[in-house]
């Protein structure tokens, strides 16, 4: 028997009533209360959190199914962290009207053209602007 086998289980049953509260919030309330866009980096926080701290207690513990979790746990949260991160920014590029890459993954390049200078909604549409009127000074100073 291994001097040190009973103090890793005796850690090992204090790290897991440690991260029980964690993982009640991520999977029972996280999904059922906290299901909002504006909490998703939250939720995300306490998966990657999770997920590190049973990365070091495994490498600590010498425990590799602990260790495995843990990384899986990481790269699952990497991963919804990097396709939210994906959806809101098509979200914003399609609102503010950019264009999607062609075929050939370059962006087409937009030219102005002098004959859309008449259409409606264009800058130039409205002729040059009068300048800006300036304040006459008045010629009484006092001092």
């Amino acid at each position: 028997m291994d001097f040190f086998m009973i103090p890793r289980r005796v850690a090992r049953l204090q790290y897991t009533t440690a991260r029980l509260p964690f993982t009640v919030l991520d999977e029972y309330i996280a999904p059922r209360y906290l299901n909002t866009p504006a909490l998703l980096p939250f939720r995300l926080g306490v998966r990657l959190f999770v997920g590190t701290a049973d990365g070091f207690a495994g490498w600590l513990l010498g425990d590799q199914g602990m260790s495995r979790r843990g990384q899986q746990d990481r790269q699952a949260a990497l991963a919804a962290a990097r396709q939210a991160i994906t959806q809101d920014h098509d979200k914003i590029t399609a609102a503010a009207g950019h264009q999607p890459p062609d075929a050939a993954g370059k962006r087409r390049l937009v030219r102005y053209r002098p004959e859309d200078a008449g259409h409606p909604g264009s800058p130039l549409q409205a002729g040059p602007r009068a300048p800006a009127e300036r304040p006459v000074a008045s010629a009484s100073r006092r001092g």
